[in-house]
């Protein structure tokens, strides 16, 4: 079964415990990122694509790993308690919590899927 590719992140995300109280963006090309995280709107950005024509598709495990990376900068950002040091963007708990949800994924099987296009349209499906 096929499924496009936002609803499966969502889907994905949601199976491993993390809220979705975000705005996942789903962007084509960008040079300097595989994602990003913009505070102020709770939006996670993330570049789907390995090349600015926009014909190669990174690896469904990257883009999944990317929305979790973004996410957990997204969880730290509304804990109350979460206090950024300037120049730190990732602490301590910040790569505790990336390795527990990476190894969740792995686990639940979430990395084996592919991302191909259909239709003009970005589709995933399991391996």
């Amino acid at each position: 079964m096929t499924m496009d590719l936002y609803s499966v992140l969502i889907e994905d995300i949601s199976s491993l415990g993390i809220a979705t109280d975000f705005k996942l963006e789903l962007k084509s090309y960008s040079k300097s990122y595989l994602g990003r995280y913009v505070v102020k709107s709770s939006k996670i950005q993330v570049y789907i694509y390995e090349n600015k024509s926009c014909t190669v598709i990174r690896p469904y495990k990257e883009i999944l790993n990317t929305v979790i990376h973004e996410a957990i900068h997204h969880i730290q950002h509304k804990n109350p308690d979460f206090k950024r040091i300037k120049g730190v963007m990732h602490d301590e708990e910040f790569y505790k919590l990336h390795e527990q949800y990476k190894s969740l994924a792995l686990a639940k099987g979430l990395t084996e899927r592919r991302c191909f296009i259909f239709e003009n349209e970005v589709k995933v499906e399991s391996l």
